[in-house]
C-alpha cells in the first residue's frame, strides 16, 4: 500500500496525476461534508500517510458529493470544535456531516497496538446525531496495523451506507479531472 500511495505522490508531483478532488458535485444530492481527525500527531507516525490516505480515498469513493472541510484536524486545537465544524458544513450547503477519528496506539510496553476508527454522522446545520460507531480492535505488529484498520473503516462505511441511502453501494474510481 505505501508503494502505491508513494507511486501516486509521485505522478501527483510530477503532474502527471491530478490529485483527488476535495470537492464533488454529482447529482441533485447535498453533498456530504467530511472533517477527518489529523494522524500524524499521534505518538507512532509512522503508518500514518498510508493509512490517512486509504481512509480519505474509501470515503471519497462511496459519496456522490462531498466536500472535505477538514482533512488534518487537531483534536487538540480549540480552533475547530463540533459547532464550527457544523457551520463550516453549513457553508459548503452540506447536508450531512461525517466525522472521522482513526486512532492507533501501542498498549502499554507489549506487543499489542489498538486500532480503530471513531465516526460520527450528523444533521447540518442542527447537528442532530444520526449515528456514531466505534470498531477497533487489538493486533500485534506482525497481524497489521494497516489491515485492522481496513477492517474497522468497512465496518464504519456500512453504516454510512445504512444511515444515508444515496451512499454509492460499490465503488468505482474516482473520477481524477484530466489536465
Amino acid at each position: 500500500m505505501r508503494y502505491f500511495f508513494n507511486l501516486e505522490d509521485q505522478g501527483i508531483t510530477a503532474g502527471y496525476l491530478p490529485p483527488l478532488p476535495l470537492t464533488q458535485k454529482t447529482g441533485d444530492e447535498a453533498p456530504v461534508a467530511i472533517a477527518l481527525t489529523a494522524m500524524e500527531h499521534e505518538p507512532d507516525a509512522r503508518f500514518a500517510p498510508d493509512i490517512k490516505h486509504f481512509v480519505m480515498e474509501e470515503y471519497l469513493s462511496i459519496f456522490p458529493s462531498y466536500t472535505v472541510i477538514e482533512s488534518n484536524l487537531d483534536k487538540n486545537a480549540t480552533d475547530k470544535n463540533f459547532r464550527q465544524l457544523l457551520a463550516m458544513a453549513d457553508k459548503v450547503g452540506a447536508k450531512y456531516l461525517v466525522t472521522l477519528e482513526v486512532d492507533r496506539h501501542r498498549v502499554a510496553q507489549t506487543n499489542q497496538w489498538f486500532v480503530g476508527i471513531n465516526q460520527g454522522i450528523f444533521t447540518v446545520p442542527k447537528g442532530n446525531m444520526l449515528s456514531i460507531d466505534t470498531h477497533n480492535t487489538r493486533v500485534t505488529f506482525q497481524q497489521g496495523i494497516v489491515q485492522a484498520t481496513m477492517n474497522a473503516a468497512e465496518q464504519c462505511k456500512n453504516t454510512v451506507r445504512e444511515k444515508l441511502p444515496f451512499v454509492k453501494q460499490n465503488q468505482p474510481l474516482i473520477t481524477r479531472e484530466v489536465f
